[in-house]
């Protein structure tokens, strides 16, 4: 596996948010956003939970970093696949878009906390 799988194991300790791309191979390109071809239609993919910002504040701002562009990465994944259905379709296990969400907001409000601290700290 490479880098990618290494850095979602990394990340993964204490959530399960992204165990769907543990599933796909490692693509690159425009590719990245197609539903992988190992999941056949009608089936659901398993998700974790979101990740809370209890979780996230024990993490770097590097991997806080790498979590934003992958919550980033497989929120375009979701929209490229829900404008592939026919209209009024929905996509299966349509709440991996509100997981992704509460992650993505998660990550702002950690991130806020930090900046707020550090502008207290400057102050005094």
């Amino acid at each position: 596996p490479g880098f990618r799988h290494n850095m979602f194991r990394s990340l993964q300790r204490g959530s399960a948010l992204l165990s769907l791309q543990r599933l796909r191979p490692p693509v690159r390109g425009v590719e990245e956003f197609f539903p992988s071809s190992t999941v056949k239609p009608g089936e659901y993919q398993t998700v974790g939970r979101a990740w809370t910002a209890k979780d996230l504040r024990v993490k770097s701002f590097d991997d806080l970093h790498k979590l934003w562009f992958i919550l980033l990465k497989e929120r375009n994944a979701l929209y490229t696949e829900q404008a592939q259905l026919a209209p009024g379709k929905l996509i299966p296990n349509p709440n991996r878009f509100t997981k992704v969400k509460r992650s993505m907001s998660s990550v702002k409000v950690v991130l806020g906390e930090r900046l707020r601290l550090r502008k207290a700290e400057e102050q005094y």
